[in-house]
């Protein structure tokens, strides 16, 4: 997370506005120790070895399959799709295309083949649907994400499209947008 030129802004935010007083855990610290060490002098460090190895689709793995399958990707989201009694979970995408992709690309498919490669966990829980059903996949319309940003004053500036989100408020609101 520290080195992670794509989040950290959480890592700053983190380290600036400290919700454990006496102790934060910064997952790569290390990769700035030097840094902390100077902005924080009784600064100590733990090191513990990784138990398991922490992937997920970053944007760079969306680019790989937008060049494999000549898509042009111009913005996307995820959430999750949660569990309910008889009903099993999912991660929802919503994506805009420059064009929309080919009717013979199964896009659902690619992801979740992509995921289970990448993710053990998430692996674990798709073997034979166990917890997660297949991701779901909404194509937005052309100017959705703009749009939204207009909405909400959030046009120019460092605003970014939150790519991953464990709750369904923005995506809610890309959907109904869609419309």
């Amino acid at each position: 997370l520290c080195a992670d030129l794509d989040r950290g802004h959480i890592f700053t935010n983190r380290l600036l506005n400290f919700r454990g007083k006496k102790e934060t855990i910064f997952l790569g610290s290390s990769s700035i120790k030097s840094l902390l060490a100077y902005i924080l002098p009784n600064v100590e460090f733990l090191y513990r070895k990784r138990l398991s190895k922490l992937n997920y689709l970053d944007s760079r793995k969306i680019n790989k399959i937008s060049s494999k399958y000549n898509l042009e990707i111009v913005d996307y989201t995820v959430a999750p799709v949660f569990m309910q009694k008889n009903k099993k979970g999912a991660h929802q995408w919503f994506i805009e295309f420059k064009n929309n992709p080919p009717k013979n690309i199964n896009l659902a498919e690619i992801i979740d083949k992509e995921l289970k490669s990448e993710n053990s966990d998430y692996d674990a829980k798709r073997y034979n649907n166990f917890t997660l059903k297949r991701p779901e996949i909404i194509v937005s319309k052309k100017g959705v994400f703009m749009k939204w940003l207009e909405m909400n004053n959030k046009i120019g500036g460092q605003n970014k499209i939150p790519r991953l989100s464990n709750e369904r408020k923005f995506i809610d609101s890309l959907i109904e947008l869609n419309c």
